[in-house]
């Protein structure tokens, strides 16, 4: 991989010494606020002891930020992402998760609670050198990407960095599934498993293998059905995907909303109503050749 601080500068397109004033004052290279945690229905989370639940945001700013971008690229370039990983993964999209389980009537999700603060500096050091960085390397690049012990939330690397620390578990859970004929997937903190049997037995296991590494699952994002499941955002079909009712009400009320709000809305739907004319086309052309007489099977990867 990269051998040497002077590689890495190479390759990063940075000089050593600017790394240097870099990490003489990370305090320097992030600004902090707090964000108020709300529910599914935009309701206020609170603590046990009444007072609003908050994320503590961290954003880069200045050169760091500007080095993280690029060691987001350099990463891209070097690891292939888990097959398995759709959020923070170039030409993958939450869309895309969800079309992934269509067609399978029971449908398990789960939500991390705290990803990014859960995940320690030494994980990420060991993950860095598990990827075949040497030791000097992965202690700058874990400096470059870690603040205050942990993957700060906010910043340009740490959706990718997290991703590529959850391979250690991901991929347990992934053989996991693929030995039970599921298919599992995960968009950052959401992970979801699906298949065509009722697999609740299974759940207990499942969890353990994701406590086992340290993660906090989240109960109140927890499920298990089968009846259209909401997947990152979409509402998932047999046979189709839809944006859910939720984003329909708040697309039907614009008001108050910037511009930049409005368009992030309506590009999602009009994502996602792509990707479903798509599928419904896939699926004519399938009663198409089965109509012809044709023999059909279809790869569990649809």
């Amino acid at each position: 991989m990269i051998n040497s601080p002077e590689s890495l500068c190479r390759a990063i397109g940075i000089k050593r010494g600017e790394i240097a004033t870099i990490l003489a004052d990370m305090n320097a290279c992030y600004y902090e606020y707090e964000k108020k945690k709300r529910n599914k229905k935009g309701e206020l989370k609170y603590t046990k002891f009444g007072t609003p639940e908050v994320r503590v945001i961290n954003p880069s700013i200045r050169t760091l930020k500007i080095v993280q971008k690029k060691i987001c690229n350099l990463l891209n370039s070097k690891i292939k992402p888990a097959t398995y990983a759709f959020g923070s993964t170039k030409g993958r999209s939450c869309v895309m998760n969800a079309r992934f389980h269509q067609g399978n009537k029971y449908i398990f999700q789960t939500d991390l609670r705290g990803f990014f603060p859960s995940i320690t500096s030494k994980e990420v050091y060991r993950m860095f050198v598990r990827f075949g960085f040497s030791p000097d390397v992965a202690s700058i690049l874990t400096r470059l990407t870690t603040y205050k012990g942990h993957i700060p939330q906010g910043a340009p690397t740490s959706s990718l960095v997290a991703n590529l620390v959850f391979t250690k578990t991901g991929n347990i859970l992934a053989e996991y599934c693929k030995q039970y004929r599921l298919k599992f997937s995960t968009y950052v903190d959401d992970m979801t498993i699906s298949g065509p049997f009722d697999f609740q037995e299974l759940i207990p296991e499942i969890l353990d293998i994701i406590r086992h590494d340290g993660y906090t699952i989240s109960h109140t994002k927890t499920t298990y059905r089968t009846n259209h499941p909401e997947i990152t955002g979409a509402k998932v079909g047999n046979n189709y995907i839809d944006i859910t009712d939720k984003l329909k009400a708040k697309i039907a009320n614009p008001q108050g909303k910037s511009e930049a709000q409005i368009a992030g809305e309506q590009n999602y739907r009009n994502l996602v109503y792509r990707a479903n004319n798509a599928s419904l086309k896939s699926n004519k052309s399938l009663f198409f050749i089965k109509r012809q007489g044709y023999h059909v099977t279809r790869s569990n990867g649809r």
